[in-house]
């Protein structure tokens, strides 16, 4: 097995081990890690879905929220403390 996978194995299973909290956190930094330049591909039943919101903040039927209020208040939701 090469020692990438054998690495990359050893990595989950740790992360997999971590609570709930520590693992929502960590998927978090891992997600703000990636450069924008890249991003995976989104699936494509969600180009309707953005498309729709897009249309709904320039008509004004919604407002935006800054993200970190958002995920504040996910994390909260959930039970998880987004704090290090």
């Amino acid at each position: 097995m090469p020692e990438s996978l054998t690495n990359y194995d050893a990595l989950v299973t740790a992360a997999l081990a971590l609570p709930a909290n520590d693992r929502m956190r960590l998927i978090d930094t891992l997600v703000d890690a990636v450069p924008e330049d890249q991003a995976t591909e989104l699936h494509p039943d969600w180009l309707p879905v953005l498309e729709q919101r897009d249309q709904e903040l320039a008509e004004g039927r919604v407002k935006g929220e800054d993200w970190e209020k958002v995920r504040s208040r996910l994390f909260k939701r959930a039970g998880l403390s987004s704090e290090g």
